[in-house]
């Protein structure tokens, strides 16, 4: 089955503070997938990755586009994302 999501190598830091270092990730298609972890982990920062809202030159495609690259439209239409508070919702 091939990869719905796929991350090489992720790094991120807001300023000073590291939220990923090398981060691999592949979600299969057709498989479902739950973000958890405490408050400050990253969920909410690999979602704006993955949607392009935080920008990155490291390796992450979505149904084989690149986030790099900026097929934001298309990628955006490949992905639902449903956060806890409904005031953080992407609209």
């Amino acid at each position: 089955m091939e990869n719905i999501i796929s991350i090489k190598n992720l790094s991120f830091s807001y300023k000073d503070k590291p939220i990923y270092k090398d981060l691999d990730l592949d979600i299969k298609k057709g498989s479902f997938t739950t973000i958890i972890g405490p408050s400050g982990s990253g969920k909410s920062t690999l979602i704006k990755l993955l949607l392009g809202i935080e920008e990155t030159k490291d390796y992450i495609r979505i149904n084989g586009m690149s986030v790099v690259e900026r097929n934001l439209k298309e990628i955006r239409k490949t992905i639902g994302v449903v956060f806890q508070t409904l005031d953080n919702q992407i609209v």
